[in-house]
């Protein structure tokens, strides 16, 4: 049996393969697989085409290897090129500095990672000069020369203008705009607000000036975090107000408890949006670090900071048990501490 036809079983295999899990993913439907019910339905494709990558390489790789053997010319040729791209590699790598980098997701990118990617886009700007400045020589090399025919060899432009199309389509992010995520309460038939202590409210002001006002003092941004949190945790009620959780002063001219501490934000008509933007994470940032103590104290085996586990329950991926465990920690975090953020109507601040 030679080689063609065992590649055409192969190829033949695989495509039905394929099909067959294609159709496992139409059986189980769009909805189980977003609630992650259906991973025995994904896994085979992802497989399918793990092995299907690996044995393109290894064939390709085997059939290179085979021709470059029996011609030493390019087997030369071939060691030379890829010692000046490591040499290309080397240079990138030096030239490029390793910073940790805040990720989306809220992971951080080491250091090492950022040289990386930093190293990586060197070298595509040096291959990138490189092919320019010989595709100038040697055009310029050719037009010196006389020409017995005035075409043009196009060849390689689809070649060319494909491999750009694959890098910038592997490259390009395409960003889109979204507001900031907040849940707003439901609506009551109410017909009297409720009376709040004035030590429950924790006065928060930004000016068009970027400065920033707590409690009618000039605070700097990286103060913020902390002073919310001293007054969220303060735990100054008595009797049925009385917080046995919390691990503040107990301030008795401070918040009672978090269930009746209300942050309230108001800002300037000018305000810049990037300053009410830090402000808002920094509000934000100081609830999410008292529930992450939180669950780590009511929730130790878990091995998880409230974030995570707010991460975990809302992937897709999270099975429906592990979604039903975590939500009803989180449940019970998000009571203790719950975000009580009023934002006032903007207006002229002075």
């Amino acid at each position: 049996m030679n080689t063609n036809k065992l590649t055409r079983i192969g190829c033949i295999a695989l495509g039905v393969l394929g099909v067959i899990s294609l159709f496992l993913v139409f059986i189980t439907g769009d909805d189980a697989i977003k609630f992650g019910d259906g991973v025995g339905a994904i896994t085979p494709i992802i497989l399918l085409g793990q092995l299907t990558l690996f044995v393109a390489v290894v064939i390709t790789s085997i059939y290179a290897l085979k021709g470059l053997m029996a011609d030493k010319a390019k087997l030369k040729n071939s060691l030379m090129f890829v010692g000046i791209f490591l040499g290309i590699f080397l240079i990138a790598f030096l030239l490029s500095k390793g910073v940790e980098t805040p990720m989306r997701d809220g992971k951080v990118l080491s250091a090492t990672g950022s040289k990386l990617v930093g190293t990586g886009i060197r070298v595509f700007y040096i291959l990138t000069i490189i092919a320019v400045g010989l595709m100038v020589f040697t055009g310029g090399k050719k037009s010196a020369m006389p020409r017995k025919s005035p075409e043009i060899s196009t060849g390689s432009m689809a070649d060319i203008a494909f491999l750009l199309l694959i890098f910038f389509l592997v490259t390009t992010t395409i960003e889109t705009d979204s507001g900031i995520n907040r849940k707003l309460p439901p609506i009551e038939d109410q017909i009297d607000p409720p009376i709040i202590r004035e030590k429950n409210i924790f006065t928060v002001v930004v000016n068009k000036y970027s400065q920033i006002l707590v409690e009618e003092n000039l605070t700097d941004i990286k103060d913020i975090r902390r002073l919310a949190m001293d007054f969220l945790d303060n735990g100054g009620g008595r009797g049925e107000e009385a917080c046995d959780y919390c691990q503040g002063d107990r301030n008795p001219r401070s918040s009672d408890n978090p269930d009746k501490a209300v942050i309230s934000l108001k800002n300037d008509r000018e305000t810049p949006y990037k300053s009410y933007i830090v402000v808002q994470n920094e509000l934000v940032a100081a609830y999410n670090e008292l529930r992450d103590r939180e669950f780590k104290n009511r929730y130790p085996n878990e091995g998880l900071t409230y974030f995570e586990a707010d991460f975990i329950y809302s992937d897709p991926r999270t099975t429906g048990a592990q979604k039903t465990n975590l939500k009803e920690k989180l449940d019970v975090v998000k009571k203790l501490y719950p975000q009580k953020l009023s934002e006032a109507e903007p207006s002229k601040v002075k």
